[in-house]
């Protein structure tokens, strides 16, 4: 799930009108106000083909040929994607500037347009000669087959009935570390002869196929069913302010596309059809996934199900000394309420943070498993405990935009005003990632409209910055003080007045907001609209200085 990463970079551009102190300039995510060169991709050491530390996965080609269409230098930051805080650790905290394939509809970042799209494929041994024309066929539920834990492609063949004899692989992959544990090595398991089967991305069936000469048939998934999206448009992703570099790399991209092509098909990647991507293929493609489809989807997502054959597996692998605590993470993200039980039963600790950023309870919430979340606060999970970015599970259920799990946590007695470390409180994320709804669903459970954070930035300043009006007029009526400052004495009718915002500037003019109020540096919001030539707000101000 993604997520945003800073109140600050909501006021970014006000807070370069406004010229804030150093010291809160600092604390903004890494900008992209200046040309990039060299060209800083954020890289994976250990995933092979795709990535990794000797530049020999496809995305490093085309990374070589990117940087030298942008005529500059590539330089690389390392970082497993498979890892927790992938954006966080990599473009946020400025270690580097380019995600290599994302999906097109990346939220947590701003992508360049689609250079190829793909599909997840069904691998197994050509010599074993299965009669699979559908995820229907009676074959599948006799086979053992690879699934990794969350793929999309493990959800389809559950929906078909195909869950009993699947072998799951749990990817929560630090490459530097777990080099054992790289997604591929399932494919590699159907070449041993270890597995009759696996699921996965395209472009790693694709490699061991063409580049391994691996005796591999890949069946396409993306056509086999019309509730799960099994195909995905790719693209970079950049920081969202980084729009100069997300325009330069269209530019090579689409200069280059041959060469790019070239690539993916020597490196074997199953190209779909794409009439919007830079590379398109000959597979066909699914076409677009009705509202009905994917309302299927999420209530499916939800649905717990329990699995005797995981369950035995867990058990072995307790009796072989796994670690509990890391297995009910585990047993959360697969959605089984009997894992979960037992583990909780043998020594799991639903509070401890097992993987990477996010305990049991934090898992629930993020991947919206409801009936889980309350079975573990049931069993006494902590309900305001932060995963590793200050996050607490109401926070992240308001940016999951999910009412139902919302309300269970409020019930629970979840901290409604909460700001974590990041700076973000559950009603400063529904203000600027959700909807009037959850706004409204916070405040009548008496969020406090007032509550700051520690940079002094309070819900109606995330208002402004996002031009929500509706939620403006709420949060007025509920009591918000629209004379309210932050620490560099910045008021909402200031961050108005920074972005033209005529329609807040009104609505703050009539709630009795100060026009003559100064800032730290002395300036009135008159003089920041003059200053910024924000001719309707300045005319609405009074066209000169108050005070």
């Amino acid at each position: 799930m993604a997520r945003p990463v800073s109140p600050i970079e909501v006021f970014r551009s006000a807070f370069k009108t406004l010229a804030l102190s150093t010291a809160l300039l600092a604390a903004a995510p890494a900008g992209a106000v200046e040309d990039i060169a060299p060209l800083r991709v954020c890289a994976d050491p250990g995933n092979p083909p795709l990535s990794d530390n000797k530049g020999e996965g496809f995305q490093n080609k085309i990374a070589e040929v990117l940087a030298k269409g942008l005529g500059t230098t590539l330089e690389y930051y390392w970082y497993p994607y498979y890892g927790r805080g992938l954006v966080r650790n990599t473009l946020t905290a400025g270690k580097c500037d380019v995600l290599m394939d994302v999906p097109s509809d990346f939220e947590m970042a701003l992508t360049t347009k689609p250079y190829f799209k793909s599909t997840f494929v069904l691998v197994h041994r050509s010599d074993r000669r299965y009669e699979i024309g559908s995820l229907d066929a009676p074959v599948l539920k006799t086979l053992n087959i690879g699934v990794l834990q969350s793929s999309p492609a493990r959800e389809a063949l559950r929906a078909h009935g195909v869950l009993e004899k699947t072998k799951v692989q749990y990817v929560n992959f630090d490459s530097n570390s777990s080099t054992a544990e790289y997604p591929a090595k399932q494919v590699q398991a159907v070449v041993d002869g270890t597995l009759d089967a696996a699921e996965t991305w395209g472009p790693i069936g694709g490699y061991y196929a063409t580049r391994k000469k691996a005796p591999l048939t890949l069946l396409p998934m993306n056509t086999l069913d019309d509730g799960v999206p099994l195909e995905f448009a790719i693209s970079l992703g950049v920081r969202r302010a980084d729009k100069d570099l997300k325009q330069r790399l269209d530019r090579a991209l689409d200069a280059h596309r041959d060469e790019i092509k070239a690539i993916l098909v020597d490196y074997g990647v199953p190209l779909v059809r794409c009439a919007e991507c830079v590379v398109s293929g000959d597979l066909p493609e699914h076409g677009p996934y009705t509202a009905i489809e994917k309302a299927h989807l999420d209530a499916r997502r939800d649905a717990p199900q329990s699995s005797p054959s995981e369950l035995a597996a867990t058990k072995s692998r307790l009796a072989a000394g796994a670690d509990a605590s890391k297995e009910l993470v585990d047993a959360v993200l697969g959605n089984d309420p009997d894992r979960v039980r037992y583990l909780l039963d043998h020594g799991a600790d639903p509070d401890e943070i097992a993987g990477l950023d996010y305990n049991a309870l934090q898992t629930a919430v993020r991947e919206g498993h409801l009936a889980i979340a309350e079975l573990l606060l049931e069993r006494g999970a902590k309900i305001d405990l932060p995963d590793r970015s200050g996050w607490s599970p109401l926070t992240s259920a308001v940016y999951r935009n999910d009412a139902e799990m919302i309300d269970l946590l409020l019930r629970k007695g979840a901290d409604k005003n909460r700001y974590g470390d990041s700076g973000w409180s559950p009603l400063a994320v529904a203000i600027t990632y959700g909807d009037l709804a959850r706004v409204k669903q916070l405040v009548d459970a008496g969020a406090d409209v007032n509550a700051s954070n520690n940079a002094g930035y309070t819900p109606l300043m995330f208002a402004t910055a996002k031009r929500a009006d509706d939620v403006l007029a709420l949060l007025i009526e509920r009591g918000a003080k629209v004379g309210a400052a932050n620490r560099a004495g910045i008021t909402s009718l200031m961050l108005a007045a920074a972005e033209d915002n005529v329609a807040a500037a009104k609505r703050l003019l009539a709630a009795g907001a100060d026009a003559a109020a100064r800032g730290a540096d002395g300036r009135t919001a008159l003089q920041i609209a003059r200053e910024k030539r924000n001719a309707q707000v300045e005319a609405l101000l009074g066209g000169r200085p108050n005070g």
